[in-house]
């Protein structure tokens, strides 16, 4: 992944993910701003961010964001936690199957 395509809250989420600290962009921000992909998200759960350093816990914590497309981490071990808060109201989320989530609409 270019990190140079990546928007505000993704970089922030990019920088924040080694040391697992919350990104939480529900103040401020419109709907298109808090947009997250969801192939950023999957990148990375499935190791493509920076390494931690000593003593860092790696987890993704991410509230009020509108995360867009699928997630799809079918046949992926993730060790890293999920925290995902409250997202934008106008989105919510549809289990497709085992370990595939899907952004839509309500």
């Amino acid at each position: 992944m270019d990190l140079g395509e990546l928007n505000a809250v993704e970089s922030q989420l990019w920088r924040s993910f080694a040391r697992g600290g919350v990104v939480d962009v529900h103040d401020g921000l419109s709907a298109a701003e808090r947009a997250v992909r969801a192939e950023v998200v999957a990148a990375l759960l499935l190791g493509a961010g920076a390494d931690p350093a000593p003593g860092d816990r790696p987890a993704l914590r991410l509230t009020g964001a509108c995360i867009a497309g699928k997630l799809d981490l079918r046949f992926a071990d993730i060790a890293v936690p999920i925290v995902l808060g409250p997202v934008a109201e106008v989105h919510c989320w549809a289990v497709e199957s085992y370990g595939s989530l899907q952004s839509r609409a309500c």
